[in-house]
């Protein structure tokens, strides 16, 4: 494995958004697919993580549930060990606005819940 420059990801089409990310745990499912242990295998190059939270910074045409600014969780399986990724608004929501902090938000979908305890 190496780490390579990827190009930024642009503005966002009709229907998109551009997130800005702000946490993203490390998970088993990264650490067995980044092994090549898991079930799943990435084409390469790729960028790895399945989960985080970040602002959005940009807003494609037609996106009218999220604004430039709102805090939203990466969907899965998006990459999400990246500064900035594309994502289709349609499978994103703003997080509640409740003071959580970013670390909490960031491991919502599937890390162990206990950790919040």
């Amino acid at each position: 494995m190496k780490v390579v420059e990827i190009p930024d990801v642009g503005a966002p089409a009709k229907g998109e958004v551009v997130i800005a990310l702000e946490a993203s745990p490390i998970n088993m499912s990264d650490l067995l697919m980044i092994s090549g242990r898991y079930g799943h295998r990435p084409k390469l190059p790729s960028i790895m993580g399945t989960e985080g939270v970040g602002r959005v910074v940009a807003v494609g045409s037609g996106v009218k549930h999220l604004k430039q600014g709102d805090r939203t969780l990466v969907p899965y399986p998006a990459p999400a060990w990246a500064e900035r990724i594309k994502a289709d608004a349609s499978r994103l929501r703003p997080t509640a606005r409740r003071r959580y902090p970013t670390v909490r938000h960031a491991g919502y979908q599937s890390a162990d819940p206990r950790i919040w305890c």
